[in-house]
């Protein structure tokens, strides 16, 4: 069974409003959410004022068995077409020992990488891993359909027959600067894959012709603009799509993308004269809705499972607490009620020390998933490239 928290005094943020408020999570479930709450017998009382209190985050785009790698390549590029040739021809010496790695522990790695950033659900583009199924720590996006790309999915047109009703069909699309890139989105659309279903990843190389015929099928846009950045110096043209087409922000994998969902946000924020509460409803109330994802996904409301993360506030505006934190400010995280990790200086005399302890940053954490501190034992030859994290 699981534990009961009362959350007191915490700022909450959902997509569309911030408030003050007291929570109580019990069985998994957030039971009550108000000023004023009560104690009740069995609950782990929890004081978190000077905290803001987000729903767990949903990373729109990430390949989670690439999450091992740093930045590869010696951009700029054309198109990803182009970068992959590259890697593949001329980085075999970094792919390979990396792809002998068991998978289960790089996608088990993928997922401690999300979680350190606030993310409780994201959708892998790829195919789903049985390891999915079995004790796997973060939430996965199920129900989907993809191909690739145009240029490396042979099968193309057997990927847009596979496709089913009111269910997403994910591509990268126009990933790229050049002309080969900006005919992708009307070659799509002749072949008839776009429609309300489709979700466009990275659209960099797109038009106004481009956008209209988006808009006009319902199809949705995930933008990586760190990823973009680093291969082609640009990314999408996303303040044209804004009110036209939805867009919802991923990380990509740490291979071009960026180590921390926080990291993306204010990369979006910074390229863009979008507010923090916009980047904010890109991933939670956005990719929900692209997604057809539960309803608690990306938002706190009573009588629905506890996926949600406190973090120190440190702005005057909540939403840009969320947007300009790092991991080590996350005090706790939970998903599905459970405790996740949670800062020791903060919680530790409520919740004891327990699990295995990691320095994010500069504080120390209990994580509660012992796989966690095995994995990061194992694989720390290959983990430079996180910066936040530390053993002591």
């Amino acid at each position: 069974m699981s534990e009961s928290y009362l959350l007191k005094g915490a700022h909450v943020v959902n997509p569309a409003e911030t408030y003050e408020a007291d929570v109580r999570v019990s069985n998994g479930v957030i039971q009550a959410i108000g000023l004023g709450l009560r104690e009740q017998r069995g609950d782990r009382v929890l004081d978190c004022s000077g905290l803001v209190l987000s729903p767990g985050l949903i990373n729109a785009h990430d390949h989670l068995q690439f999450n091992l790698y740093s930045r590869i390549g010696t951009p700029p590029y054309a198109n990803a077409y182009e970068w992959g040739k590259d890697i593949l021809t001329n980085f075999r010496h970094v792919v390979d020992p990396i792809e002998r790695i068991p998978l289960r522990q790089r996608l088990l790695w993928g997922a401690c990488k999300n979680l350190f950033s606030g993310i409780t659900y994201v959708v892998h583009h790829d195919p789903l891993s049985l390891q999915f199924r079995w004790r796997f720590p973060i939430g996965v996006l199920r129900r989907f359909t993809f191909a690739h790309s145009i240029g490396n999915e042979p099968a193309l047109r057997e990927r847009l027959k596979e496709r089913q009703p009111n269910v997403p069909f994910i591509i990268h699309l126009a990933e790229g600067t050049d002309e080969r890139s900006g005919k992708e989105v009307q070659t799509l659309n002749q072949l008839g894959g776009l429609d309300e279903r489709t979700v466009a990843v990275h659209a960099i190389k797109i038009n106004d012709d481009d956008i209209a015929t988006l808009a006009a099928a319902n199809s949705a846009v995930v933008w990586c603009p760190a990823s973009n950045l680093f291969l082609f110096g640009v990314s999408a043209p996303v303040v044209k799509l804004m009110g036209r087409v939805p867009v919802a922000l991923g990380t990509d994998s740490t291979l071009t993308g960026s180590i921390s969902l926080f990291d993306e946000m204010r990369c979006a924020r910074n390229q863009t004269t979008f507010t923090s509460q916009q980047v904010f409803q890109m991933v939670t109330e956005n990719p929900r809705r692209i997604f057809h994802l539960p309803t608690h996904a990306g938002h706190l409301a009573e009588n629905q499972p506890a996926d949600l993360f406190l973090v120190l506030s440190r702005e005057s505006d909540p939403y840009q607490s969320v947007v300009s934190a790092e991991p080590e400010h996350i005090m706790l995280l939970m998903r599905n009620g459970r405790l996740v990790f949670y800062d020791a200086a903060r919680f530790g005399y409520s919740l004891g020390s327990r699990g295995d302890c990691i320095f994010l940053g500069a504080r120390r954490k209990q994580i509660l998933d012992g796989r966690c501190l095995s994995l990061y034992t194992i694989l720390k030859p290959y983990l430079a490239h996180y910066d936040y994290l530390h053993e002591n």
